[in-house]
């Protein structure tokens, strides 16, 4: 469902938008949000007609992805602003930058671009391997949004990697 937003957080710290599109559309909480670029957010709160989408820079924002060129998984969590902050807790090869970095299929759809890796970083045996994203989306540009409707994630309600579940904003 192809959205336009209409609207930021009452403050810069805010990391939500606002869509013209919500429940009357098929718009329901939880649902991946992308741009021409890749991922954006996750709806997170839903009426008639519109919707509260929550960036993927929103530190309370956890996505969990796959690096492409290792295809070893790790954990995307929004920082408040700029990048974002991978960790692989069970990485055995080393992560370069300019690596692109895709979701995996457990909360968000599998395959849709997070973002490339901003420096190189390599694995340590019994040490989570860190590195920064830059998100593919740019986010203080985007004006159209498309909502991804009908995707099942594997983990719904479990926790997961966004720790937000799936019951939307009251969480958080």
């Amino acid at each position: 469902v192809t959205a336009r937003i209409y609207s930021s957080g009452a403050t810069a710290f805010d990391n939500v938008r606002f869509i013209d599109k919500g429940a009357d559309d098929g718009i329901v909480a939880g649902q991946a949000v992308v741009d021409e670029d890749g991922l954006v957010g996750r709806v997170d709160l839903v009426s008639a007609g519109d919707a509260r989408i929550r960036l993927i820079t929103d530190p309370l924002v956890s996505v969990g992805v796959r690096v492409q060129s290792t295809n070893e998984t790790g954990i995307v969590t929004g920082r408040g602003d700029g990048p974002l902050r991978l960790e692989m807790f069970r990485a055995t090869e080393p992560v370069r930058a300019g690596s692109l970095v895709v979701t995996d299929g457990s909360r968000y759809p599998p395959g849709l671009v997070v973002g490339t890796v901003a420096e190189t970083a390599d694995a340590e045996v019994g040490f989570v391997l860190r590195a920064r994203v830059d998100p593919a989306a740019q986010l203080s540009e985007v004006d159209y949004v498309k909502v991804i409707v009908g995707f099942s994630p594997i983990e719904v309600g479990s926790g997961g990697d966004d720790v937000n579940g799936s019951a939307g904003i009251g969480d958080g």
